[in-house]
């Protein structure tokens, strides 16, 4: 069995000159942890599809009435590889694919990547989903847009 390496990130709410933020105690309070998480994980190009549809053949990518809902994004993958004293680099095209995943299904849904995914060691990101709680009343939300200059 392949050995999987999961990093487990958390969510920073950013304070922004423009836009709304969230920077106030009881503006987190509306916050509640989901029961998803999203997944996002880079594989080369060549594989993308295979490994896309075993995550959502797992179960993953689930919303609404939709299955296997992802986002991609294409990049370049970077690595050195350390064989003895000799130094390899390597780089190919890669495939970063976003999706979210039902927690109860995590484990499955890993299990499908770690078995479609063509590298040895895969790094898989984890994010927690936050739902907004319901509140009787409304946060207001104040969009502050710098005027445009006209010096350049």
């Amino acid at each position: 069995m392949r050995p999987l390496c999961v990093l487990i990130t958390c969510v920073t709410l950013f304070n922004m000159e423009c836009g709304y933020s969230l920077n106030a105690k009881e503006e987190f309070d509306h916050l509640e942890l989901s029961e998803y998480v999203t997944l996002v994980v880079s594989v080369p190009q060549t594989h993308a599809d295979k490994v896309r549809d075993a995550m959502g053949d797992a179960g993953a990518g689930l919303f609404g009435d939709y299955s296997h809902c992802s986002f991609s994004v294409i990049g370049t993958g970077r690595s050195r590889l350390h064989k003895g004293e000799e130094v390899l680099f390597e780089e190919e095209v890669e495939e970063r694919i976003e999706t979210i995943c039902p927690i109860d299904l995590l484990d499955p849904v890993l299990s499908a990547i770690r078995k479609a995914h063509p590298h040895e060691e895969t790094v898989i990101d984890i994010f927690p989903v936050y739902a907004i709680a319901k509140k009787k009343e409304t946060l207001p939300v104040t969009v502050q847009i710098p005027p445009l200059s006209s010096k350049q």
